[in-house]
Order: C-alpha cells, then structure tokens, then sequence
C-alpha cells in the first residue's frame, strides 16, 4: 500500500514539475487576450459531435486546421467551422508554426506517431482515450513526453464534469472507515459504429477502450491507486470488475453493451460513513444521511425538444426511451445520433476549457499522459485476470520502468 501511494505522489509531483517546464512557449500569453490555434486531426463522428463545436464555441480557441483521411468529412467541416484550411496531410498541420495545439482523435492504433511527431514539433497535445493499445506502446508514449517534456492532455473527461466536481466534494467532506463504490455503465451495442464494432471483433475490448475513462475516475474520486484488480465476463464486452483501494474502500465496475439506449447509461453509487451518495446519468444527484448536503439537478448539454435544465432521472429515462423508439434504421446504420436524442453534460466542455487555462497560465493539467498511462494498465490488468481467472494484484512500478 504504501509503495502504491508513494508512486501516486511521485507521479503528481513529476508531472507539476514537468508542467511548469513544459508551458514556455505559452509563457509570454497574456491569458485575458490569448487565443489557441488549434488543429485537428481524425473527425470521427465524436469528434464532430463534441471537440469540434466545444473549440468553436469557447472563448480563448481559434480552429486553424482540420485533418482527416476522408476528403469527404472535410467540405462540411469546411464550410460549418470555417478554418484556414482542410487537408488529408497530417504533417501539415504538425509542421504548421501557427498551431499551438495538435487534437488527435483518429483510431487509437494511429496515434504514436502522430503523438511523437507533435511532440517533436513543440506542439501541446490532446489526445483521445486510450492513451495506447498496449503496454509497449504506451511506455512509449511516456518515454516521449519525458524526453521533450510538451503539455498533454488525456480525453478523461468525467472528472471534469459539474456532477462528479460535486461528488467528489461531498465525497471527500463525508469519507470515514469502510467505502463500497459500484459504478454501472451499460448501453446498447447494436447500435455502435461499425468501426467499434470492427475493433471489438478484432479482438480488443471495452475495457480498454471506454471503461479506462471509469478507472480513472475512481482514481481521482478516491486520491489514491488500487491494489488489486479481478474481472469477469465476456471477451470483449459485458464484465464486472472488482478493484481493492487502500483505506478500506471496494469499487465494483458493471460495463456492458447488453443494454438499451433507451434507458439512462451510467450510474455511480458511493456507501460511506453510514451516508449514500448516487450519481445518475450526469443529470440527479442524491445524497442520504450527509450533514448540510441535499439533492442536485444539473443541466443537460444539448436536448432537441427543449430546455436544458429541469431534468430529472426520470424525466431523462423518458426522453431517452422516446429517442430510442423513434430512431430510424438510417440513423442507426450512422452509429451517432447528436441531433435527435438528450445528451448529458460528461464534462467534454468543462475538459476543454482546463486545457485552455492551464496552457495559458502555465498550470499543471490534471489528465496528463501519467493519468493515461494508468488507466491504460488498469485496463490490461483486467484483461489479465478476465484470461486467467484470478485477482491480480497491481504493481505501479511498471510506470516508473521507461
């Protein structure tokens, strides 16, 4: 426990260290009146639905560029964000002294050298989950960013949210003895994108691929790094997953794609010091037995039939379930339905927004590249046990080994 806990911190103080280094070439900014130019490249559909118009509509972020291999994804995006250029050459973009920030949100088997040619270049990087595919690659990825140490920041964007911002404070205020966690994170797999469903059958998971986002999450809630991890279930998706924090605290994770886009995705569910704290699909929190602390309504980000505010769980499992049943089969071969359904508020704007004050105030960004790294080993230590059907008990000397 205690190797674990020294390594955590070693990391944290490593990264603010590097950050303060890393931050020169915004360090003559002034944050009031600066802009960021940015180009992109990979615009999947998440990308489209969420990085683009985030950057286009926050203060502080100019859309210089904009690449992707699919000349027809780009006259849209030319014509709607309005950005010097479009190009299929992503070593235009690296090699462009405009750009301050390179966004990287192609498949996750593409990104090493798009990463190391960035970080060549002296460019800040955004880059999707999962930091990399496997441990190799992403030992690699650290070795990079410790050679040139360049700003990074990790799409682990759930920390970033309103909601989980208030979870953690009640969370952290309430905390004492023996905690169980159980997070549920369920949707519907026929409807993902082809791509995804490629990956899956290629023989990779949805543990890699999205519950990295939950093992960085409790990460963060809890402060501190698991001992031990155990899974089971299907090869590439629907698992449990079990993980052992010091300090008396169990966290189970449900992921699966068994479920229903009709019906609320995520769940989070914290006992405590004999009080309750529940997360319900970014939209209700509740608290029970927590001195000072009552029940909260946050927003959503986008819902197409009407305000934005005023949601409840159960308002929201309605309007979802109505998306559900109206989605046609043109939709659904699509695999992204932004304009049509209730999304809620997973913090992707809140992410941007530190990224930009960190950069331009020279401030350590919280989901850096050791952020990454871990959920990416948490992530292939579950695929670990899932193979052999044991416990693994959780070495975190393995970051330190580049």
């Amino acid at each position: 426990m205690k190797d674990c806990a020294m390594i955590h911190i070693q990391a944290s103080c490593a990264s603010e260290k590097e950050t303060s280094l890393k931050t020169d070439r915004f360090s003559s900014r002034d944050a009031a009146h600066s802009s960021l130019q940015v180009g992109l490249i990979g615009c999947g559909g998440f990308v489209r639905g969420n990085h683009l118009p985030n950057l286009a509509k926050e203060p502080g972020f100019v859309i210089r560029a904009i690449c992707d291999l699919n000349a027809a994804v780009l006259a849209p995006l030319q014509s709607k964000y309005d950005p010097n250029y479009v190009t299929q050459d992503a070593e235009k973009l690296i090699r462009d002294p405009s750009i301050d920030l390179i966004l990287i949100g192609t498949k996750p088997d593409a990104r090493l050298p798009l990463i190391r040619a960035a970080v060549n270049a002296g460019k800040a990087v955004f880059v999707e989950k999962p930091l990399g595919t496997d441990w190799e690659e992403t030992r690699e990825i650290l070795r990079i960013f410790r050679a040139r140490p360049t700003p990074c920041m990790v799409g682990l964007n759930r920390p970033y949210s309103r909601i989980m911002q208030e979870v953690k404070r009640i969370f952290s205020r309430h905390r004492r003895g023996p905690t169980l966690i159980s997070y549920r994170i369920v949707c519907e797999d026929i409807l993902w994108p082809e791509h995804h469903r490629q990956t899956l059958r290629s023989g990779q998971s949805t543990i890699l691929h999205e519950i990295c986002h939950i093992f960085d999450l409790l990460n963060w809630l809890t402060d501190s790094l698991p001992e031990t991890i155990y899974a089971v279930g299907g090869r590439s998706d629907n698992n449990l997953m079990t993980l052992t924090y010091p300090n008396e605290t169990q966290a189970t994770i449900i992921s699966g794609g068994c479920g229903t886009e009709g019906f609320p995705k995520e769940q989070m569910e914290i006992f405590t010091n004999h009080g309750v704290i529940r997360m319900n699909e970014f939209v209700e929190l509740n608290v029970a037995q927590i001195p000072g602390e009552e029940d909260q309504f946050f927003p959503v980000k986008f819902n197409p039939r009407g305000p934005l505010d005023g949601f409840t769980e159960a308002s929201l499992r309605k309007a979802l379930k109505a998306a559900r049943q109206g989605l046609t089969p043109e939709q659904i071969a699509v695999g992204y339905y932004y304009d049509v359904r209730v999304w809620v508020d997973k913090g992707h704007r809140e992410e941007i927004r530190w990224l930009r004050d960190c950069l331009l105030e020279k401030k350590p960004i919280p989901t850096n590249e050791v952020r990454g790294a871990q959920s990416v080993f948490l992530a292939l230590k579950a695929l670990e046990s899932l193979k052999s059907g044991q416990v693994v008990p959780l070495d975190w000397t393995a970051l330190m080994k580049l």
